[in-house]
């Protein structure tokens, strides 16, 4: 299966790349690359392609259980600070607006492009 098989496999499935790659098991990532011919991860590339060897043209439907997931930047789940977190970052800012982006994403466990997010809405 090339390439363009499988992307004209999905898009006849009328599978966006964030719910095909949920299917096979992939990220959204591999699953691009793996569709534009650039297999780094040849166990994934197997994985997809097998699924559609055994699937044809009647894929299983999906669980009931299964949402898509949210769509950020780029396809990638978004990921926010709770509220409670949030108010927490700013407080530490406020105390000392001198600490690093790297830092406060460490010690809230949210992501540094997140912190820089708030620290530009602050204005800190």
């Amino acid at each position: 299966m090339t390439p363009a098989d499988l992307r004209a496999w999905r898009i006849a499935q009328g599978w966006t790349r964030a719910h095909a790659a949920q299917r096979f098991g992939v990220a959204v990532s591999t699953l691009a690359s793996i569709e534009l011919g650039h297999t780094p991860n040849t166990l994934a590339a197997g994985r997809v392609a097998s699924l559609i060897r055994r699937w044809g043209d009647n894929p299983p439907p999906p669980p009931d259980d299964a949402p898509l997931p949210q769509r950020g930047k780029a396809g990638r789940p978004r990921k926010q600070a709770p509220p409670q977190r949030a108010v927490e970052i700013r407080a530490e800012l406020a105390r000392n607006p001198r600490l690093t982006d790297s830092d406060l994403a460490q010690w809230s466990g949210v992501t540094r492009q997140a912190v820089a997010q708030m620290r530009r809405r602050w204005g800190f």
